[in-house]
């Protein structure tokens, strides 16, 4: 009977045995079929060029990331509507090739040390089954390294570099290219220059079907070149699946080689598509992947940040500018342009050419909304200058987009001038850009007003003779002069003084005996005149009698005159300049003078250089001027230049900061002819 028992619960421990490895299997099975389903999750959400939104999306599956993924693998649908997706997925099962291609050309070399830093940086990011390669392009294109997977030796490399030679980067991007063509790995290049090529025999394009062909991706930099490089580099990227940056700071270079690292090591895969809405809005994103068999699905929602449907553009010029002086001009953006989105922008400035320029074509940026970021100027025609900001990440805060410096040229007109935004075009979100133009009254008259003498005095009693000086038409009783004049006088006078006339008020005029035979008439500030004509001031000449009849010549050596040509209107709701009469001399005796005028004046030594202007008639073209700057007690205290001047108009900049605050004399001397301006300098 025991004997049964022990049979029967043998029995029984064989068929318990069978039934638990039985679900044993089950569970098995189970496991493994779940094990094998992928788990999808997405990360690294980016917005920054709206409308084009990017997600990196991770797929893992037994274990592993899973292989073979393309873009016929995933389906996106943003709020529930599909949409066309750009989709790169590496091989999570094979090893990197990477060629390092850096731009060593003689204008690198003030950045050449942050660049070999960033690029050690990436070598240290590469997996320890990754190879890369450098190629340096100046002078000539090298290998420098072929590919190896030793980081201390490819680091020595980028250690001994130095830069030296031209730009040929299209043919050494090609060198690259081919050099990944001929390796089994994901294949990467990276390419940085901060120049426009200028040796190449290659394009662009070529480049790129090189780099389609051979199924690598191209990573470009762009280090402050001009727009239409930047544009090619960046075609270089997307076309190839790469990714494109544009660097202004050297100190920005070791962030931008960590991206580019972070995108090549990752096993995930890259989606992009564009949405239809860029308003700021929730956006719920469902991604969807079909692979071994299976459909997973996941989504994530966030707020993205918005551009707005329409924005303004308005130029705003100086309020007042004095002849031949810049003065700042701006652009305003409104509303602001968000700083969580790329702002990639470019519109024309137009202007009469005949009365106005940008100069110099260089952009100003600080306190704006572009500030320490790459805006570059084009002259695109007469008249015309191009502004292009391209991946401006936007100060927050301010509608000031850019400013630029805006100067009067000499000319003989007086009318209202457009100065206007043309051509704006702004990338991205579907905007409608309004423009707003400012008017600028220009004012350049130039009109001759004689100033003359009697061409007999007779001595009267006690030798005293009276040499009246004479305006005869043209002054505005409504705009200040200022009046400088030198009279040549008789050697042999023992004494002159000076009585007002009447076409200043009483004591705006100031006498001086410079040396032995000139004396000089001046107003030491702007006056309004009383009259347009008349009578300006009464020499009185005290000469020693003789016994004999004695003649002597009195004669006007130099009459400089300068008055604002036009009244200024009030200021209207609109930003109105007024640009000064260009300051030659309104009035200068005969045509065959030599004659100077200095803007701006005042002369501020904190604002730099002063302008000289030199208006040198034909009949001293090409002889000896010798420019010198004279104080007030008749001392030479810098000499500004001496060489010959040809016939027409010169700009010569004055250094005034070696001189110390008050009035000076710019004086002219060309054989018997001279020339004087006074100026006043300030701190």
């Amino acid at each position: 009977m025991g004997d049964n028992r022990k049979k029967r619960g043998t029995t029984m421990d064989t068929r318990g045995k069978g039934r638990l490895m039985a679900l044993l299997f089950a569970l098995a099975a189970l496991t493994t079929a779940w094990a094998q389903k992928p788990l999808v999750t997405i990360s690294d959400i980016d917005v920054l060029d709206l409308p084009r939104i990017r997600l990196r999306v991770c797929a893992d599956g037994n274990a592993s990331i899973v292989k073979g993924l393309d873009a016929s693998s995933f389906l996106v649908r943003e709020n529930g509507s599909p949409r066309p997706v750009s989709v790169l997925c590496p091989d999570p099962l094979s090893f990197n090739s990477v060629v390092l291609v850096l731009d060593n050309s003689g204008s690198m070399s003030p950045v050449m040390a942050k660049l070999i830093e960033a690029a050690g940086r990436l070598v240290d990011s590469l997996g320890e089954g990754d190879e890369c390669a450098i190629v340096s392009f100046g002078r000539t294109i090298q290998l420098r390294q072929d590919f190896t997977t030793d980081r201390v030796l490819l680091k020595n490399v980028l250690a001994g570099m130095t830069a030296e030679g031209g730009t040929p980067l299209f043919d050494a991007s090609c060198f690259a290219v081919d050099l990944l063509g001929a390796r089994a790995g994901n294949r990467s290049a990276v390419i940085i220059t901060d120049g426009e090529d200028n040796l190449s025999g290659s394009t662009a394009e070529d480049v790129v079907e090189r780099a389609l062909h051979f199924d690598a991706r191209l990573y470009t930099i762009a280090f402050n070149i001009s727009p239409e490089s930047r544009r090619l580099m960046e075609s270089m990227a997307l076309a190839t699946g790469g990714r494109f940056f544009t660097v202004v700071r050297p100190s920005d270079l070791p962030a931008v080689y960590e991206r580019i690292a972070a995108d090549i090591v990752d096993k995930c895969c890259r989606i992009e598509y564009l949405t239809d809405d860029c308003a700021d809005t929730l956006r719920t994103v469902e991604v969807t992947l079909f692979a071994q068999g299976d459909t997973v699905s996941t989504g994530t929602t966030f707020v993205g940040p918005a551009r707005p449907d329409s924005m303004r553009l308005t130029v705003e010029v100086p309020p007042l500018l004095e002849p031949l002086e810049s003065g700042m001009a701006w652009v305003y953006c409104e509303p602001s342009p968000s700083p969580s989105l790329d702002f990639t922008l470019t519109f024309t400035i137009v202007f009469d050419p005949d009365l106005l320029d940008i100069d110099p074509p260089i952009p100003f940026t600080l306190g704006t909304a572009s500030q320490n970021q790459i805006v570059s100027m084009t002259r695109t025609g007469t008249g015309r200058m191009r502004f292009s900001l391209s991946h401006i990440r936007p100060v927050e805060g301010t509608t000031r987009l850019v400013g630029f410096p805006l100067r009067g040229v000499p000319a003989d007109s007086s009318r209202k001038v457009r100065v206007g935004i043309e051509a704006a075009d702004l990338e991205g979100c579907p905007v409608v850009l309004r423009t707003a133009d400012d008017s600028v009254m220009v004012c350049r008259c130039h009109r001759p007003l004689p100033v003359s003498i009697d061409s007999l005095a007779v001595a009267g009693k006690g030798g005293v003779i009276r040499i009246p000086l004479r305006i005869e038409n043209g002054l505005e009783t409504s705009l200040p002069m200022l009046l400088d004049a030198r009279v040549r006088i008789p050697a042999e006078t023992e004494s002159v003084s000076m009585l007002d006339g009447a076409v200043v008020p009483h004591g705006a005029l100031e006498g001086e005996r410079l040396e032995a035979g000139i004396y000089r008439i001046r107003t030491s500030w702007p006056v309004a005149p009383l009259r347009e004509r008349g009578l300006l001031a009464t020499l009185l000449l005290v000469i020693p009698l003789e016994k004999a009849p004695v003649s002597y010549r009195v004669s006007i050596d130099s009459v400089l005159l300068w008055q604002r040509c036009c009244p200024s209107d009030s200021l209207h709701e609109e930003a109105v300049i007024l640009i000064d009469g260009y300051c030659t001399p309104l009035l200068s005796r005969g045509a065959d003078r030599i004659s100077l005028a200095v803007a701006p004046n005042p002369v501020s030594r904190r604002a730099g250089p002063a302008r000289l202007t030199v208006m040198v008639p034909q009949g001293f073209g090409g002889d000896l001027l010798t420019l010198d700057i004279v104080n007030m007690h008749g001392e030479t205290v810098r000499r500004v230049c001496s060489r010959p001047f040809p016939p027409g108009m010169s700009v010569v900049a004055i250094d005034v900061s070696p001189l110390s605050v008050g009035t000076y004399v710019v004086v002219a001397a060309s054989g018997s002819s001279t020339a004087a301006c006074p100026f006043l300098l300030l701190e």
